[in-house]
């Protein structure tokens, strides 16, 4: 299935008579055709063409007059390492040696005639020689080496997913958003339809309403907090912590203090709070 065209440029503010070219190109390619479009729709297949005439003449106007962006294009990331590049280059030298081996006098670059001489090298001391010429022996030379390119690519783009995920999950433990996890279809998770009851095995609960006691009761065994230890607390056994027990025991701090009419001091501090501050004059 072919992508859908790119969008039109509306036009800006200093391009607003665009649209009066626009209105009046429509009109000549539908005086053009006036004849036809001017028939009578008794049907569906007439309603149909010139339902798709119209359209392809609102189009090409649109086209001629505003015009249609650049298509986009994805851009993929090259997967490359140091042992990449240098197996491209070999790829390339050996390449360049196949020519020389079949009679090509162009020039070359210096790691190409190396690469050349090399191989010519290896397989003049091949004892006895699986290959019928050089020209053969340097063919079976670059098919291994695309094959440990293959094998390099792979092994690239495994170690940088298993470096992404780590990240992803460093981050999450450090305090990140879980949200980062899951992406494209997996962003989603249904709602469960059945679920096993903790410590029941083979127990499985269908039940709405069960369910959402069963997760309920999961997160809140999942988040709950650790009791604190009993652990033994000295300080409270000094001579000085047991006097202080003692003298709390015998007068306990009471608060708050009732307001009681005991003393004309006390009487006074009840009116004045009844009354508010006194006025000065």
């Amino acid at each position: 299935m072919s992508s859908p065209p790119p969008q039109l440029y509306f036009p800006q503010k200093v391009d607003k008579f665009k649209f009066g070219l626009f209105t009046i190109m429509v009109d000549a390619l539908i005086n053009e055709d006036h004849a036809n479009l001017k028939a009578k729709v008794v049907d569906d297949s007439t309603f149909t063409w010139r339902y798709k005439k119209l359209t392809a003449i609102i189009d090409q106007a649109a086209v001629n007059v505003l015009s249609r962006g650049k298509p986009k294009h994805k851009f993929e990331a090259t997967i490359s390492s140091p042992r990449i590049c240098k197996l491209v280059s070999c790829i390339r030298h050996v390449g360049g040696a196949i020519s020389t081996s079949r009679g090509s006098f162009r020039l070359f670059s210096y790691g190409l005639q190396r690469a050349y001489e090399t191989h010519q090298h290896e397989y003049d001391s091949m004892e006895p020689c699986s290959a019928a010429s050089l020209t053969e022996y340097l063919v079976a030379v670059r098919r291994g080496l695309h094959h440990n390119l293959y094998a390099a690519r792979k092994a690239e783009i495994i170690e940088r997913a298993c470096h992404y995920d780590r990240g992803q999950m460093m981050g999450l433990l450090a305090g990140g958003l879980s949200k980062r996890l899951l992406d494209g279809s997996s962003a989603f998770v249904p709602l469960p339809t059945a679920l096993s009851v903790p410590g029941q095995p083979g127990s499985v609960k269908t039940d709405p309403v069960a369910m959402v006691k069963i997760t309920r009761q999961y997160f809140v065994d999942l988040y709950k907090q650790t009791p604190s230890p009993d652990k033994p607390k000295p300080w409270l056994t000094t001579q000085f912590v047991l006097e202080v027990k003692k003298r709390v025991a015998q007068e306990p701090f009471e608060w708050p203090v009732a307001a009681v009419r005991a003393t004309s001091g006390s009487c006074g501090s009840i009116t004045q709070l009844a009354e508010g501050n006194p006025k000065l004059y």
